[in-house]
Order: structure tokens, then sequence, then C-alpha cells
């Protein structure tokens, strides 16, 4: 279920954000993720790219839940993409 996840997941982004997003943003179709783990390995990568600042905001992305999201890290579950379904 990875790549429509990833789809799911960057449309979501694009509703909050109302802007354009790049074509590899990675998602987790785990369960429940650790966000603080999830953010500091992409921290680490976003000082490899050029052009990278702290400004920059970072979202994350588990199917049920993420424990111990940091401040300031938008946090997305498949509850908040696609809603309870009856």
């Amino acid at each position: 279920m990875g790549r429509p996840w990833e789809e799911a997941f960057r449309w979501h982004l694009r509703s909050l954000v109302g802007s354009a997003l790049p074509d590899d943003i990675e998602a987790k179709w785990a369960g429940s993720a650790n966000a603080a783990t999830l953010v500091r390995a992409l921290e680490r990568k976003a000082a490899a790219l050029p052009g990278a600042d702290a400004s920059m905001t970072i979202a994350v992305c588990a199917r049920e839940e993420l424990r111990d999201v940091p401040e300031g890290v938008i946090a997305v579950t498949a509850e908040d993409i696609f809603g309870r379904r009856r």
C-alpha cells in the first residue's frame, strides 16, 4: 500500500498548505511510528540538501498513531486523510 498511501499523504498536505509539494515525500504505512525518530532522520537528510534552512516545516505520517510528535511538526494519520468510515 506504500505508493497509494504516499499519494494520499501528499494530497492531504497540499490541501493543508495550498501549494505544490515535491514528489519524493516519505510516508510510512506502519500502524504506528515514533515521530521524533522520523523527524531526526528527515532533519539529517534535509541538512544535506542545497538551500535547506531551519524554517522548513516537517510533516510525518503513519497509518494509525504517531507517538512523541515534536512541537511544530505536522502529524497525519489515515483518519486525518480519509476520515472515519461507517
